[in-house]
């Protein structure tokens, strides 16, 4: 039997293939732009459009990394600007444009980015993110960032998708 395909940033590729026994769409070493931007499509699309991608490429999960919402390189917030403007540029066939869901003059998301697939399952539930991260590293020289794109477009509920694991942190996994 095949292990199950999980869809996520190409950054994280090898270690859910390594430690986890599961498939990815694209890991640290594909140099396949336009797999790149399948995957970027997937993530910046909305539940419906994303979900019938996902059935092509047998996709059974999702990971996203909201790192508190830190808009830098440590969470996919700050990553989804490369989503998009990589599936924008070598996938033009599922209609990603650049300006529908990033402005390059104010370096802000808009419009649709805050109903994408990405957005959605990273703030969903957004309100039970550990307040207590707030005091631990990345997060204890910027406190006043954790999470506020987040926090402010809470999401709520979800058509398609079903969480099965959510982080606590570090020191509440450890045994």
């Amino acid at each position: 039997q095949a292990p199950p395909v999980m869809l996520s940033w190409w950054d994280y590729g090898y270690y859910i293939t390594a430690r986890g026994d599961t498939m990815t769409l694209v890991d640290n070493a594909t140099t396949n732009s336009t797999q790149i931007g399948v995957v970027g499509t997937m993530l910046m699309y909305n539940e419906s459009a994303s979900i019938a991608l996902m059935y092509q490429y047998n996709v059974q999960y999702v990971l996203v990394v909201p790192a508190g919402g830190q808009t830098n390189l440590g969470s996919d917030l700050g990553k989804a600007v490369w989503m998009i403007r990589i599936s924008s540029q070598y996938t033009d066939e599922f209609g990603i444009n650049n300006a529908d869901y990033f402005d390059e003059t104010t370096g802000a998301y808009v419009d649709k980015f805050y109903d994408s697939v990405l957005f959605r399952l990273m703030a969903y539930r957004s309100a039970d993110m550990d307040p207590n991260q707030a005091t631990k590293p990345p997060f204890a020289n910027d406190n006043a960032q954790l999470a506020p794109d987040l926090r402010a477009n809470e999401v709520t509920s979800l058509e398609y998708f079903t969480e099965v694991w959510r982080s606590k942190g570090i020191a509440n996994e450890l045994p």
